[in-house]
């Protein structure tokens, strides 16, 4: 049986979130995890460690956090265990990642992405390493909703049950970047098309559809 030292976030985060749905998979496919859980804190010390479940006898070593902490993981891993591989599962929303990444991501023996178009723009922007991609698996998987829609969103889910649905969610700030989200799905479709932008921020939640807003 395999055996797979998990490095992640042990917090409520979209890097927890995320490392959680994937052990649940990696665990039905029989795959043993040890995990390393930190919560954030100082790079040069890995963050501040919660649990490290890990020993030598482990196969391969995979970080699921930011990559500032991936030095500090992959010098203690590989002191304990030179020959055992070590990768990163990471990702980034823009066409160009953070300039000090590229030489943090490349000290690494392999790198997980979501996408294939983050495995384009990491290569784009300099990062050597063997690169996988590996879909995020949502934490609602197979589980259906407990209770329906409420009304107000029922409404306008009905209205746009024949229309190609954008959903968004996240928070209204410079990295999300929401305004240009909308700027750029007003302009790119007419009042006649049959789509429809569902954005949740926060408490609020608009609706775009035929260039009206309901909220």
């Amino acid at each position: 049986m395999k055996t797979i030292n998990f490095i992640c976030d042990d917090e409520h985060t979209g890097y927890g979130i995320a490392s959680s749905s994937l052990i649940k998979a990696l665990l039905e496919e029989d795959i043993q995890i040890v995990k390393t859980l930190i919560k954030p804190g100082k790079v040069q010390k890995g963050g501040k460690l919660i649990v490290d479940e890990a020993t030598n006898q482990i196969d391969d070593v995979l970080i699921h956090t930011v990559p500032e902490y991936y030095p500090y993981w992959l010098t203690k891993r590989k002191k304990s265990n030179p020959d055992v591989p070590v990768f990163e599962y990471t990702a980034w929303e823009t066409d160009g990642i953070p300039p000090h990444w590229a030489e943090l991501l490349n000290k690494m023996d392999g790198i997980f992405v979501p996408s294939e178009w983050n495995k384009e723009v990491f290569l784009s922007c300099g990062v050597n390493i063997p690169i996988y991609v590996l879909a995020h698996i949502s934490e609602f998987h197979g589980i259906p909703p407990k209770e329906p829609p409420s009304p107000f969103l029922a409404d306008y889910l009905k209205q746009a049950e024949e229309d190609y649905i954008f959903y968004s969610i996240g928070m209204w700030n410079e990295r999300k970047n929401i305004p240009f989200l909308l700027k750029s799905f007003l302009k790119e479709f007419s009042a006649t098309e049959s789509v429809t932008l569902l954005l949740s921020v926060k408490s609020f939640l608009y609706i775009y559809r035929n260039q009206r807003r309901y909220f």
